[in-house]
């Protein structure tokens, strides 16, 4: 099993420490937040959802020197989901997808894999991706999870 459900209302992958375990809330970016097990089990448990954090939304980072599993936070799920939602609509602006916006430490870096990734296994075609950084840390973060897993 790549996950676990906690009776905290929490999931995480099985090797992670109890501070790598995030709520998952929301089953949609406009739904409010709720911390129960009804919410944790439509949004991780469904078939649908389920697939696809398992196909689309666990990577793996070794920017540290030492391998670790990284599965997506509920936040990052519904953010990429929503972007792909976005890029398939026919009628969006041409070119314009919008802002995907996160507070520092909430793993932007994690999401944009997520998303190229998606993007390359579900929608094809031929897309480029230009990641701009401002810090140093997070170029030497992004990039090097960003060309493993592209």
């Amino acid at each position: 099993m790549w996950m676990v459900i906690t009776l905290c209302f929490l999931n995480g992958g099985i090797t992670a420490g109890y501070e790598h375990f995030h709520e998952w809330k929301r089953l949609s970016e406009s739904d409010p937040g709720v911390v129960d097990m009804e919410t944790l089990l439509k949004g991780v448990c469904d078939k649908r959802n389920f697939m696809d954090i398992f196909e689309n939304f666990i990577t793996y980072d070794d920017s540290t020197g030492k391998q670790i599993k990284v599965l997506a936070k509920n936040h990052q799920y519904l953010g990429v989901n929503q972007v792909i939602k976005a890029l398939n609509d026919p009628h969006r602006v041409k070119g314009k997808l919008g802002v995907f916006w996160h507070t520092q430490g909430a793993g932007k870096s994690y999401s944009m894999v997520f998303f190229t990734s998606k993007v390359h296994r579900k929608i094809g075609g031929n897309y480029t991706f230009l990641i701009c950084t401002d810090r140093d840390d997070l170029e030497m973060k992004a990039i090097p999870g960003a060309m493993t897993l592209l």
